[in-house]
């Protein structure tokens, strides 16, 4: 597959990638994070709803993140993109450094995603301990919104130029205010 059709619009791996990890860490943060407190109360009378949605939210946030950067060549990701487009001189060298620079700042963080990956949501240590595990990843929960903002920069680059246009991720914080206002009722 070329690398122009890695970075269309409509039907695109990486972009349901991108979509699916921007919607999982928003949920999920909304629900865990500072805002929890407005939501409890409701969380509290579907626990086994929202308990497992948060876990599903996570798995889903933890792997599409690690598919991204996948470093497996039959897999589609942003490195296999950036390869194609290296090697054809897609990109002037202006454009090509600000892409590299943010696709190593995204590796930094999607490293930390791969540790979670590999000793937890894919594969099980033996001897795992989630409170440790966290502490060994080193990942804080904008650290996810980070890596997620990168690599919708580093496609954005692809698609720009192939394309002349960008897109934007779609924040759902109104969606949830307006799902927990119709639970509340």
């Amino acid at each position: 597959m070329e690398a122009k059709n890695l970075v269309n619009h409509q039907g695109n791996p990486l972009l349901e990638l991108l979509i699916d990890s921007n919607f999982s860490y928003w949920f999920w943060w909304k629900l865990v994070g500072p805002d929890r407190s407005q939501y409890i109360k409701t969380m509290n009378r579907y626990r086994v709803f929202f308990s497992t949605l948060i876990r599903a939210l996570f798995n889903t946030l933890i792997i599409s993140l690690f598919k991204l950067y996948d470093t497996r060549r039959d897999t589609v990701n942003l490195n296999r993109v950036l390869k194609d487009i290296k090697r054809d001189k897609k990109l002037s060298p202006k454009e090509l450094s600000k892409v590299e620079k943010n696709y190593e700042k995204a590796i930094y963080f999607w490293k930390k995603v791969k540790t979670l990956r590999h000793e937890y949501f894919a594969h099980l240590k033996f001897d795992y301990d989630e409170k440790s595990l966290y502490e060994n990843a080193g990942i804080a929960p904008d650290e996810f919104k980070e890596l997620i903002d990168l690599s919708m920069e580093v496609f954005n680059a692809f698609h720009y130029h192939y394309y002349g246009t960008r897109l934007e991720l779609i924040n759902p914080e109104e969606d949830i205010k307006r799902l927990f206002a119709d639970l509340e009722k």
